[in-house]
């Protein structure tokens, strides 16, 4: 790689606006993305979201997030990859900044995984209503193969518990908050009942979209189940678990491809 090259990865990291050239087989820089130099028939890929599509919890963001993962393992070669996610983003930050660059692009596939922070910052399902269906809206309107996430079990993270209970597991372990707890959630019970009405709103307006909902929910109670999904810091996914995700959009995928 040349020293310009160099530069100007680092200056991406920097800016979170700027892209470097490169094959479907290079390392992808969180919140800005690669491409080839020419797109070609295979078209774009851009993923949209927060810190876990970042790649955050992973042991190296940049090749082991699952956006990366999808993208390596699953999207034609030759397609460009833009991973336009940025932590700690709501649905509305996503509206505001992601989506415009997205529609950009001209995406043919992108992936969405929202909705997280918008319960840890306490955004009202109305609120989170209105967005949502703003960004399928428009997202519908550009043709893509639209891939969505709905929100996983948070109740058993250990982060999450830490909100709640005020105890923690490890020093590692904290809030995601930022706070002692949740914006409006104190109770086991409430988080529950949001993480529910989430997803109600995400499965509907997946549906008028003509979308494709990528069912994390299914996944149960995971971290019980499967401890080695979550990575440290009690919060976001480890490596295995960001190969989980990739595995489970790759599946939505298949099926959205094959017309089930």
């Amino acid at each position: 790689m040349s020293r310009w090259c160099s530069v100007a990865i680092l200056a991406v990291i920097l800016s979170l606006s700027t892209a470097c050239a490169s094959t479907n087989t290079a390392p992808q820089i969180p919140g800005a993305g690669f491409a080839p130099t020419s797109p070609g028939p295979s078209g774009v890929y851009v993923a949209l979201g927060a810190s876990d599509t970042v790649g955050i919890g992973s042991d190296d963001p940049l090749r082991e997030s699952w956006p990366h993962d999808f993208y390596v393992t699953t999207v034609n070669r030759g397609t460009g990859y833009y991973n336009l996610g940025i932590s700690g983003f709501t649905t509305a930050d996503v509206n505001r900044s992601e989506l415009r660059r997205a529609l950009s692009l001209h995406p043919t596939i992108v992936t969405v995984f929202v909705g997280v922070n918008d319960i840890i910052q306490g955004v009202s399902t109305r609120d989170f209503a209105a967005e949502f269906d703003n960004l399928m809206q428009q997202l519908s309107a550009s043709g893509s193969v639209v891939l969505v996430a709905d929100i996983p079990v948070l109740h058993s993270l250990p982060a999450v518990q830490a909100c709640l209970t005020g105890q923690v597991s490890s020093p590692s372990v904290i809030c995601p908050s930022g706070q002692a707890q949740l914006a409006d959630i104190t109770t086991y019970a409430e988080l529950d009942a949001r993480v529910a009405a989430y997803n109600a709103i995400i499965k509907r307006e997946v549906a008028a979209a003509r979308a494709t909902l990528v069912d994390l929910a299914a996944l149960g109670d995971y971290v019980k189940a499967q401890p080695q999904l979550v990575s440290d810091d009690g919060f976001h996914p480890s490596d295995a678990g960001h190969r989980q995700i990739a595995q489970r959009f790759a599946s939505a995928y298949a099926a959205r491809i094959a017309g089930h």
